[in-house]
């Protein structure tokens, strides 16, 4: 196996496979103007950057706040037509022509913390450069990355000796107004009228409300109700889901939100009902919130609405009642992707699995995908316990979708998918061989959300899932395998039973490169133990396992796991998870739990966060590890950890 040498973990590929100016062919600093935007995190003048008004003659550019998951720059005070560079330490990233008085700059390959970016803009004035922009780090999207990997490789404070000892515990709880599934997010240093600067927690209720909270100390920083009960707005009551219990007393905010750091804009998926004169009526609205005053931007919200074409048929048309949006927010080069199934697999022939995009600037909706328009039968629901939809650097969005027709043409029911993210067609595709048995015992495959494992030079582009039905499989995400009657899958590697004893995988991996270099797939499949499988690339990709917890999940579905270290520092790597409380049982406990994850027999902290107070609902609770803390929700409040 080839070890992963690079200081910064599973990024090593990317400064290897793109080339770099050398930092000789740097600019030389000209024309710098002081009270620029970049200088100081979200104090921004304009609610976007495009609505600035044309810069001065002679002005330099300006750099909006960027961090490791910003695949884009975003630059004001250019001209339009003029040509933008952007540089890392000197090196050249990404070149592009101004659109406008601000313009986005897609980039080549990753920022790593720590660096220092600049733009120099190309005019008849010469060369303008900006000032330096220092990369942070934040936790903006659901798992960490759009690989969803779970592992946050820059956690300097967190390691196995110090959560093992008894300087590690309990520092605070945050109290809500609902029931919280959504994974927390955080952002570095955020500055906010009239309160300051701060390392800012977000979070979001089932209430439709949405909180910032100061990440050190809990300080409530703003509130923000996204209904108009003056309106005659609320969430939607359980009992008009179809009264679908997996959530109550009602269905608001469910999926985890997404942070543009570079436009300091939060997108957020709300679920609404609306009364007039007793009549009621659904709504799916889509926001865009201003981090620092939780206050929608210009154009935010909109409805949400969507049709797709059945042959034969009218138009299948987007069922707001009954929709449910699941999945965690994709947010891939200036495009904000949006995934939704069904409320308990309930009115199949109104409820599909739907992926629909949005510009992140506009909220104009730029593409749609269904994966069942047919009129019969519906679902293949896009909902993966929470697990949000991934996405590669090539361009490519992955999905998993539930129970449904399969016919390897219009209808994918229990299918991985490769899309492009301009139109969403189905580029790729995976079925199960055994999708009709899958599907008539309700074992979805899309249970589980698919992960993209980070490349190694020279070997294939990896993923891998599971889902209730128990078996891990590897993909090569170039030949996804399609449909093989009677089997056996053409696939990398399927391994049967790997994850789960009754019931598989109700949520998604986790990864995690050793310091000697081994890739590991954590998977909890429910009344399972937590599993670390390696991941080995010679002779053929595969999966050996290497480790697993003595003590089994209690949850139905088992857990969604999440990875802190320090690079690839010996004695920082750690697994965490939320023991998730028994469906229907009498153990109503929300338990954390964190283990060496090198060695899975090694559990290095274990308490009860809390009591779920839904019974017969499921908590798909991921914890957020980020800045020496560790943020986890027990259903109605969130328990903050650390060193005292």
């Amino acid at each position: 196996m080839n070890r992963l040498v690079l200081r910064f973990a599973f990024y090593f590929v990317f400064i290897t496979l793109c080339g770099v100016v050398p930092s000789s062919a740097a600019p030389v600093a000209a024309n710098r103007q002081a009270g620029e935007i970049g200088q100081s995190r979200f104090t921004q003048t304009y609610p976007w950057p495009w609505m600035q008004p044309a810069p001065k003659p002679g002005s330099a550019p300006v750099l909006y706040p960027v961090d490791q998951s910003s695949n884009a720059v975003v630059v004001g005070n250019t001209l339009p037509g003029s040509r933008v560079e952007i540089y890392a330490d000197g090196s050249l990233l990404a070149t592009g022509i101004a659109n406008g008085y601000a313009t986005r700059v897609f980039l080549k390959r990753p920022l790593l913390p720590g660096m220092q970016v600049a733009a120099v803009e190309r005019t008849s004035l010469g060369p303008l450069v900006s000032r330096a922009v220092s990369v942070s780090v934040d936790y903006a999207t659901y798992h960490f990355d759009n690989f969803r990997t779970g592992w946050n490789p820059y956690e300097t404070t967190l390691t196995t000796a110090n959560v093992a000892s008894p300087a590690f515990g309990q520092l605070f709880t945050l109290n809500l107004d609902g029931e919280v599934l959504a994974q927390p997010l955080y952002v570095h240093q955020v500055t906010m009228p009239l309160l300051g600067t701060h390392d800012t927690l977000f979070v979001v209720t089932e209430n439709d409300t949405a909180y910032a909270f100061d990440a050190k100390n809990g300080e409530s920083l703003w509130t923000r109700s996204l209904v108009n009960a003056a309106n005659g707005d609320s969430p939607v009551p359980t009992r008009n889901t179809g009264n679908c219990q997996s959530i109550v007393p009602a269905v608001g905010i469910t999926s985890t939100p997404v942070i543009d750091v570079t436009t300091g804009t939060m997108y957020v998926e709300t679920k609404i009902k609306h009364l007039h004169f007793g009549v009621p009526t659904y709504f799916h609205m889509l926001h865009a919130l201003d981090i620092t005053t939780g206050l929608d931007k210009p154009g935010s919200p909109i409805t949400i609405t969507a049709t797709y074409p059945v042959p034969g048929h009218s138009p299948l048309v987007f069922n707001a009642q009954r929709e449910h949006q699941r999945p965690g927010l994709l947010l891939v080069a200036g495009v904000v992707y949006v995934g939704f199934g069904s409320h308990c697999d309930i009115d199949g022939p109104e409820a599909h699995g739907w992926l629909i995009a949005y510009s992140a600037d506009t909220l104009s909706q730029l593409a749609v995908f269904n994966g069942s328009p047919n009129r019969t039968d519906g679902f293949a629901s896009i909902w993966g316990g929470g697990f949000a939809p991934a996405a590669d650097l090539q361009g490519n969005i992955y999905t998993v979708t539930g129970n449904g027709i399969a016919d390897g043409k219009s209808n994918f029911g229990d299918s991985v998918l490769r899309l492009d993210v301009t139109g969403l067609h189905v580029q790729d595709f995976f079925t199960p061989f055994n999708q009709v048995d899958l599907d008539s015992k309700d074992l979805d495959l899309g249970s589980g959300g698919v992960m993209v494992i980070p490349p190694q030079q020279g070997e294939p582009q990896l993923l891998v899932t599971a889902g209730k039905g128990k078996t891990i499989y590897l993909l090569n995400s170039a030949a996804l395998g399609g449909y093989t009657k009677g089997g056996p899958d053409k696939v990398l590697e399927a391994i049967p039973n790997a994850a789960g004893i009754k019931v598989g995988v109700e949520g998604g991996p986790a990864y995690y490169v050793t310091p000697t270099g081994t890739p590991l797939v954590y998977f909890g499949g429910g009344q399972d133990s937590l599993k670390a499988w390696a991941l080995s690339y010679a002779p053929s990709p595969s999966l050996t396992l290497a480790s697993q917890t003595r003590t089994t999940l209690t949850g139905e579905g088992g857990t969604v796991p999440v990875v802190s270290s320090n690079l690839e520092v010996a004695g920082t790597g750690i697994v965490w998870f939320v023991d998730r409380p028994q469906q229907g049982g009498a153990n109503h406990s929300v338990g954390l739990d964190a283990f060496d994850a090198t060695n899975l027999k090694k559990r290095l902290f274990s308490t009860v966060v809390g009591t779920f107070g839904n019974p017969k609902g499921n908590l798909f609770s991921v914890p957020t590890v980020v800045n020496g803390h560790v943020y986890v929700s027990d259903g109605n409040q969130i328990v903050v950890y650390g060193l005292h």
